[in-house]
């Protein structure tokens, strides 16, 4: 089956058109049989295989290991899952995020589901009580329904997103070739010229969606220019 999967259906999947960019994210993530190598992906840009092909020197051997992979193995799938989520993605993103924005509005924002009492409470519960057939969040859904309108508990997922994949193929183009590829620039060393350009062409022409790897790249860019100049 891995053969299959990674011979045929990956290939496959890279080539669909970019309105199929979340099959195309799934099936190239659950396709790395590693855990390890699978969740820091999904939420990332690169597994360890994709950085090799873009970086022009050898990273250092081994691979780090944190708190996010110190669920015991025998948790179920989901459990694990949610593990992960929430000491990294939650923490290091979202919660950040939110603090950050509400803090430049000089709001003092408070998550109510953050309450370790009823965190600890909501872990304890067996996965049923979390999806139920195709019914997801479950017990939250069902606590809910005597506060809240079904058109609100039925909806879709509903989140924030900033277009920073339409931006990089239209108003910031320029803006980032300069950054990434320009005479100016102090992190293209770091990256092979070939494997570089090729993503930059896939996502400015619409065929893959790099957002990720490439707000990183950037990111990282800038932090050189801002804090290293020349050197």
């Amino acid at each position: 089956m891995g053969a299959l999967r990674h011979g045929l259906v990956e290939p496959l999947a890279h080539a669909l058109p970019y309105r199929f960019r979340r099959a195309k994210i799934a099936i190239v993530n659950l396709g790395l049989e590693d855990l390890q190598d699978r969740m820091p992906r999904w939420f990332g840009a690169l597994s360890g295989k994709e950085r090799d092909e873009l970086v022009a020197f050898r990273p250092a051997a081994g691979r780090p290991s944190g708190v996010q992979f110190d669920t015991p193995a025998m948790n179920s799938a989901l459990r694990r899952i949610l593990y992960f989520d929430q000491t990294s993605w939650l923490p290091d993103n979202l919660l950040e995020r939110g603090d950050r924005m509400t803090m430049a509005a000089s709001i003092e924002a408070r998550m109510p589901f953050m309450d370790h009492e009823l965190a600890a409470y909501v872990s304890s519960l067996p996965d049923s009580y979390r999806v139920r057939g195709r019914q997801t969040k479950w017990i939250l859904r069902e606590a809910m329904k005597r506060l809240l309108p079904a058109a609100i508990l039925e909806r879709p997922k509903v989140g924030f997103r900033v277009p920073v994949n339409e931006w990089f193929r239209g108003p910031m183009r320029n803006y980032l070739y300069d950054h990434l590829t320009g005479k100016d620039s102090l992190t293209v060393q770091y990256y092979r010229r070939d494997v570089l350009e090729r993503v930059l062409s896939e996502h400015v022409n619409g065929r893959q969606n790099h957002e990720k790897l490439l707000w990183t790249l950037l990111n990282l860019e800038i932090w050189h220019r801002q804090y290293l100049g020349g050197r």
